[in-house]
C-alpha cells in the first residue's frame, strides 16, 4: 500500500510538474506573442512616421517644382509675347520707311517734273527771245 501511496504522489509530482511546464511554456509563448505584436506596431508606426515626415518633404519639393514649372511658363510665355511685340513694331517700322521711301520717290518724280516743265519753259522763252 505504501508503494502505491508513494507511486500515486510521484504520478501527482509528474502532473504537478508538468502544469508548471505548460504554464511556463504558455507564459513563454505568451511573451513571444505581445513581442511580435509590439515589434509590428512598433515598426507600423515608424514606417507611418516616415512616410508622413518624408511625404510632406516630398510633397514641399513637388509643390515647389510646380511653382517652378509654371514661373518658367510664364516667363516663356511673356518672351513670346514681347518677341511678337516687337516684330509687329519692326514690321510696323518697315511698312513707314517704305511709305516714307515712295512718297520721298513720289516727291523727287514730282519735282523732277517741275523741274523739267521750268527747262522746257525757259528753253520755249529763249527761242521766243532770239526770234
Amino acid at each position: 500500500a505504501r508503494a502505491r501511496v508513494e507511486a500515486r504522489r510521484a504520478k501527482a509530482r509528474l502532473r504537478f510538474r508538468g502544469a508548471f511546464a505548460v504554464v511556463r511554456l504558455l507564459n513563454a509563448e505568451w511573451a513571444r506573442l505581445r513581442a511580435a505584436r509590439a515589434a509590428r506596431l512598433s515598426r507600423a508606426l515608424r514606417m507611418a512616421s516616415l512616410i508622413r515626415l518624408r511625404g510632406r518633404a516630398w510633397a514641399a519639393r513637388a509643390r515647389a517644382r510646380l511653382l517652378e514649372a509654371a514661373k518658367r511658363r510664364e516667363e516663356e510665355e511673356f518672351k513670346l509675347e514681347q518677341q511678337r511685340l516687337q516684330e509687329e513694331e519692326r514690321r510696323r517700322l518697315e511698312q513707314q520707311r517704305l511709305e516714307e521711301e515712295k512718297r520721298l520717290q513720289e516727291e523727287q518724280a514730282r519735282l523732277e517734273e517741275q523741274r523739267q516743265e521750268e527747262q522746257r519753259r525757259l528753253e520755249e522763252e529763249q527761242q521766243r527771245l532770239e526770234q
